[in-house]
């Protein structure tokens, strides 16, 4: 018996539900195995010179230079918020 008709058997045991589900796997595995993601062939020293200047642009845009206290603005961004629909003082 060839691999494909041991798997062919082998589904046919399962319910439909679980066919589907093997089929979809089946299905991701492939998509998988054909993707190539567009950072894989790239050099790696390109990678690393277009890492290097997004760095040099970020730090040349100063986005935290409105921050006076960086604790202090990190403690704030902590602080627990309300939940929409919970009342905190109601205990069950």
């Amino acid at each position: 018996m060839s691999t494909m008709d041991r798997i062919h058997h082998q589904l046919l045991r399962l319910s439909e539900t679980k066919r589907v589900a093997v089929l979809n796997y089946l299905l991701s595995i492939e998509e998988e195995a054909n993707a190539t993601p567009p950072q894989v062939n790239r050099p790696i020293q390109e990678r690393r010179e277009r890492l290097r200047q997004a760095l040099k642009e970020a730090m040349e845009q100063d986005p935290f230079r409105e921050i006076a206290d960086p604790v202090a603005w990190q403690r704030d961004l902590r602080l627990d918020r309300p939940l929409p629909g919970w009342n905190p003082s109601h205990d069950d």
